[in-house]
């Protein structure tokens, strides 16, 4: 269990600087949550922030961190990521430890924090394999036992915490278990079950759920100047997840959409050996984004074909402009149950992909399911 901290030091009167206005649009239930906490002087040493990416778990991890310091001024500079007791740890390619290394490592650090300025939802990646190496967790270890350089608490932040190497988590398990006075440590990740059981009982986990459709639409209109009624399709695929959301904007997506509703067909008409020859011809399976794509598209149509299958109405179709091709794949899948099996294993599949498994086999595998109506697969672990 995480140590509880005292912030006796900061919150001592009505009129103090905390005055409950800490502001996570995305999850407003969190917000009330860290504002009764440090209300109440019970914020815990460490937590862990789980949930979907693109959730808002970085923007309520930055929001609970500048609530904890004791002005404006000085939460302002821990939103722009540049207060000296803040320390942001997230996965960065391997360097080599020479000046160009060095240099090499701080143009990636200047690049996440950048891109997390410009919008907390990014997904920011680097163009080789990331981890988060033993060095930067012990580094940030030795930071938190230092005396704060403004008087106040050292708060660590670590992004996609399930890219901690062995190594780095065996030394991330001792921070946790002895917390250095003072300090506040934040785990965001995307993938609870991928960090040790160590790790994970011994933080206080907060559950990020899903954000609301309308969220999601309001967030692409504004930011994204999008229309609303395409806004309102972009956020049905989204899954609840901004990230995914604009993943779907970045790509070429209803040129996608339109290929994955013609390989299903095909699938459910034609034999696997001849659909599997037309599917390697079609989809390249070296690009994530395409990959991660036909995935959405297909669990959307499987999703809209439960809907057609069964007795509720159809407002809530996805694929609202497609209803003639809907219906001809719903008369391939043939059922209700048959479409809620599809729709199942498309969601198991999209649970492996985390895992790193080899995408032709899980494709194929999946595409075996489909045409065959199996049973979800069971994923254990």
């Amino acid at each position: 269990m995480a140590e509880i901290i005292r912030f006796d030091l900061f919150i001592k009167a009505k009129n103090s600087y905390f005055d409950g206005m800490i502001e996570i649009p995305a999850q407003p239930k969190m917000a009330e949550i860290f504002e009764r906490l440090i209300r109440g002087n019970r914020l815990a040493s460490s937590y862990l922030f789980y949930g979907p990416a693109g959730s808002g778990k970085w923007q309520a991890a930055i929001e609970v961190a500048a609530a904890v310091f004791p002005d404006d001024s000085t939460a302002n500079r821990v939103k722009k990521l540049i207060h000296p007791d803040l320390q942001l740890i997230f996965p960065l390619p391997a360097t080599p430890k020479t000046d160009k290394g060095f240099q090499q490592k701080q143009e990636h650090i200047d690049h996440f924090k950048s891109a997390k300025r410009a919008n907390p939802y990014a997904r920011v990646g680097f163009d080789k394999v990331s981890s988060i190496h033993v060095e930067d967790i012990k580094e940030m270890q030795a930071n938190l036992y230092k005396t704060s350089v403004e008087g106040g608490y050292r708060i660590a932040i670590i992004e996609k915490a399930e890219a901690m190497l062995p190594s780095s988590f065996d030394t991330m398990l001792k921070t946790i278990e002895e917390p250095p006075p003072g300090s506040l440590i934040m785990l965001l990740t995307d993938n609870f079950e991928r960090l040790p059981e160590t790790i994970r009982s011994r933080c206080q986990n907060i559950r990020f759920r899903r954000l609301g459709r309308e969220f999601i639409v309001d967030y692409l209109v504004k930011q994204k100047s999008l229309d609303r009624e395409n806004a309102k399709f972009i956020s049905s695929l989204s899954f609840g997840s901004i990230d995914r959301a604009e993943k779907l904007l970045d790509s070429e997506f209803f040129d996608e959409r339109e290929t994955a509703i013609m390989l299903l067909g095909y699938l459910l008409s034609h034999p696997l050996e001849s659909f599997w020859t037309e599917f390697l011809g079609l989809v390249n399976l070296r690009d994530q984004s395409k990959i991660e794509n036909l995935l959405i598209i297909w669990q959307s149509l499987y999703h809209d074909i439960c809907i057609l299958t069964s007795d509720v109405g159809t407002e809530k179709i996805i694929n609202n402009d497609q209803q003639k091709s809907l219906q001809k794949l719903a008369n391939l899948v043939g059922g209700f149950e048959n479409a809620q099996n599809g729709l199942k294993n498309l969601l198991a599949l999209q649970r492996l992909f985390y895992r790193n498994l080899n995408p032709l086999t899980a494709f194929y595998d999946i595409a075996s399911r489909l045409k065959a109506n199996q049973p979800p697969m069971v994923i254990r672990g």
